[in-house]
């Protein structure tokens, strides 16, 4: 087997470097077996060249980043059955080390990849959901996407100077709180037609729509609480008719997973679904903005069961 290492060094400032020196020095990692990357089209471009020189051979493929890092990881090793992928967190939120339960501590972390690479520990498949947007732009997520007030939100801090700030005192995860109030201010909700398996519901006055691989987003708000990685199911949650201080007061039992008890939060379970809606409306998947939905134009989701794999954390 082989192992690789891929550093996002712009995460959360460069602070994945730091995390990197630690596991380095811990692992005795060969410089060979580093890639240091900017960009989704250098991450492509490392597994692309790691498979062709051995495509029988089994790879380990081990993320430092945020979110995007990973996510980005996932998209490149969908359907490869040699390859597993592996994680350290060194990003804002990383939700995706806490719906997985990698550990968020450089020790431990190295403790996981020395038993996995000793078959110690063995593969696990998961789920990822599958999306095409407008008929142009498709791709995967392996923790959640997102369609209205939250997608806004991550449309923000994606570009917001107070985020890098924040990220400097090791408090990245707070931008979301400061644009939540900012945004709940102005944002206009808008109207939804969904097909959820099959059956057309409309919503007026709805907040957002987010659909979920796992439990958490958005720094640690547990979104979906029932949300299993691998059931092949993906967690349905709309919040809609409801005034903009009910809606601070059901983001604030997002973090404890309560919302889920306010009359204006359906949550359903889903193999596919289709989302129209009458004006433009903000889209993000895995914590980056990807576009919008045009009028009369649709998003379609749908679960893909078991078709990556990582080091079994259960």
């Amino acid at each position: 087997m082989r192992t690789i290492y891929i550093v996002n060094i712009n995460a959360k400032n460069r602070y994945s470097i730091n995390v990197w020196k630690r596991l380095q020095k811990e692992l005795k990692v060969p410089s060979e077996d580093v890639y240091y990357t900017r960009s989704g089209q250098e991450v492509k471009d490392i597994i692309q060249s790691a498979l062709e020189e051995d495509y029988e051979q089994k790879l380990f493929v081990v993320g430092v980043g945020g979110d995007g890092t990973i996510s980005g990881i996932i998209n490149q090793c969908i359907g490869f059955e040699n390859v597993t992928v592996g994680y350290f967190p060194a990003g804002s939120g990383n939700d995706f080390a806490k719906g997985y339960r990698w550990p968020l501590k450089a020790g431990k972390g190295a403790k996981v990849i020395r038993r996995f690479q000793h078959n110690q520990i063995k593969d696990k498949y998961h789920d990822t959901g599958y999306y095409v947007l407008d008929r142009y732009r498709s791709g995967y997520f392996v923790n959640s996407m997102g369609v209205g007030f939250d997608a806004k939100i991550t449309e923000r801090a994606g570009s917001s100077i107070i985020k890098k700030w924040l990220n400097r005192l090791s408090m990245g995860k707070l931008i979301y709180a400061v644009l939540l109030i900012s945004e709940a201010l102005k944002y206009k909700p808008s109207c939804f037609e969904i097909l959820i398996n099959g059956e057309k519901k409309k919503y007026s006055n709805t907040w957002f729509i987010t659909i979920s691989n796992q439990q958490y987003y958005g720094g640690g708000m547990k979104i979906s609480p029932a949300a299993d990685p691998s059931d092949g199911l993906l967690d349905l949650t709309i919040v809609h008719s409801l005034t903009r201080w009910k809606l601070l007061m059901v983001f604030l039992s997002v973090f404890s997973g309560r919302h889920t008890s306010f009359k204006e939060v359906e949550t359903y379970k889903v193999k596919d679904i289709f989302i129209t809606t009458h004006k433009p409306v903000p889209v993000q998947a895995d914590g980056d903005y990807i576009g919008i939905i045009n009028k009369d134009r649709k998003l379609h989701i749908e679960v893909q069961h078991h078709n990556w794999k990582t080091a079994d954390m259960s």
